[in-house]
Formats: C-alpha cells, sequence, structure tokens
C-alpha cells in the first residue's frame, strides 16, 4: 500500500516522493489527465472544486447520473 507510514512525518514523505502509478487505458484519457492533474504535488497546480465540476465530461457523466436518479420533479425547471 503507497499510502502506508509509520509516523506522520514519514507518510507525508511517501505522499511528496513517490510517484502514483497510471491509471490504466481502460479510463479516457480526459479522466487520466484530470486524474493527474488532481494529484500534482504543488497546491497550487491542482483544479478547484469548481474547476473540476466545470469540467465538460463532469459536468455531463454528473448530468446523466442525475437524470438516472433524480425524480422527474426535481430536474424540471423552477417555478417562477
Amino acid at each position: 500500500q503507497a499510502w502506508n507510514g509509520s509516523n506522520l512525518l514519514g507518510l507525508v514523505y511517501k505522499i511528496v516522493q513517490q510517484k502514483y502509478p497510471p491509471l490504466p487505458e481502460s479510463y479516457s484519457p480526459r479522466l487520466r489527465e484530470l486524474v493527474g492533474r488532481m494529484l500534482a504535488k504543488q497546491p497550487e497546480h491542482r483544479p478547484s472544486l469548481d474547476d473540476i465540476l466545470a469540467t465538460p465530461f463532469v459536468r455531463e457523466f454528473l448530468t446523466s447520473q442525475l437524470a438516472q436518479s433524480a425524480p422527474a420533479s426535481m430536474l424540471a425547471a423552477p417555478r417562477q
């Protein structure tokens, strides 16, 4: 297990020094690229939650999941 450490300092060192294995090719290039950005060692290079949610394929996925699981009344436009 990559993230086991005997103490907090050891754990932090392992996280900072180690590279993660690449995601399998079965995942889309867009997802692999997003995960790579999310795991950037420099916090300023990581996407914010807003950035992630604004990513077109993430929005498409979330919309499709909501459409499958939410009642139709929740998906209707709000009344004004």
